[in-house]
């Protein structure tokens, strides 16, 4: 782990379930092909991209600097693009794969409520709901990239929350979160889905195909599941009647248990442990 950023040991390497590897594999393939980078955000950001100019990991204009939002926030992704009129401005990009949202959140702070107010894109009514989980995260790294925008003069910039479709919590969470706002100027919702589906549209490379394969091809549970119906219940009813049940051998036990983790989507502590972690660095 660097002094600054939180790239955290074991987890990138030991966590199959974790979104920072999940963000790696997926922008560092961006991050070394700037004409790919910009074919796909133009297409996601339509009329808001000239050019993509580079991709940082685990970025923070400032770590604890009371010009920001004065706590350890950090985008995931960080995009910086020139702007048609000639601008500067970036997407700050927030993953997820099976977190659920969970956990405490961080203390309040008064430059949340500062920063909100310099936005100007929140509902005044709704504001003591983001204080909480499951909106709490989310708000925080939206006023991280509000208050960077204003204190760094960017032309332009939002905030980006990225999961996979078929995870109930992040999409209620982000369907929430959009209703307590005035403008979705600065806020922008993406599913996994969406975003390979736009990068195959614009390269052959067998990464993307490898990436799907990896994180999105949820078929393969039909191969590996070995529990009882007692726990069918905790699965999409669609998903459910394609299910075949296999031995209880202690490979299929592994895969399934991997499997069930990301489809139940809201019960793996493993999601669980990922917020906490991100609320510890408050």
């Amino acid at each position: 782990m660097s002094s600054e950023k939180l790239f955290q040991i074991p987890r990138i390497f030991d966590n199959l379930l974790s979104s920072q590897p999940l963000c790696f594999n997926l922008f560092a393939e961006l991050q070394q092909d700037i004409d790919l980078a910009t074919a796909v955000m133009r297409e996601l950001v339509p009329g808001r991209i000239e050019r993509v100019t580079g991709i940082a990991f685990e970025y923070s204009p400032g770590r604890g600097d009371p010009r920001y939002t004065n706590d350890k926030s950090a985008f995931d992704a960080y995009v910086a693009f020139e702007t048609p009129g000639g601008g500067q401005g970036f997407a700050g990009i927030e993953t997820k794969y099976s977190e659920t949202l969970a956990g405490s959140a961080a203390p309040h702070r008064r430059r949340y409520d500062e920063v909100a107010t310099l936005m100007g894109c929140f509902k005044q009514k709704r504001l003591r709901d983001l204080r909480d989980q499951p909106l709490h995260q989310i708000w925080r790294d939206h006023l991280l990239a509000g208050s960077l925008r204003a204190e760094d003069d960017y032309e332009d910039g939002f905030f980006v929350f990225l999961y996979p479709e078929g995870n109930r919590r992040c999409r209620n969470a982000q369907l929430a979160y959009q209703d307590s706002l005035l403008d979705n100027d600065t806020f922008l919702a993406w599913t996994l889905e969406k975003v390979t589906t736009v990068i195959k549209r614009h390269t052959r490379s067998a990464w993307i195909d490898d990436f799907v394969e990896r994180y999105l091809n949820f078929d393969k549970l039909q191969d590996t599941w070995p529990w009882p119906p007692s726990v069918y219940p905790k699965v999409s009813s669609g998903l459910r009647q394609n299910i075949k049940r296999q031995p209880r051998n202690s490979s299929n036990m592994i895969k399934a248990s991997m499997a069930l983790r990301v489809l139940k989507m809201g019960t793996s502590k493993n999601g669980e442990g990922e917020t906490a972690a991100k609320e510890s660095e408050a």
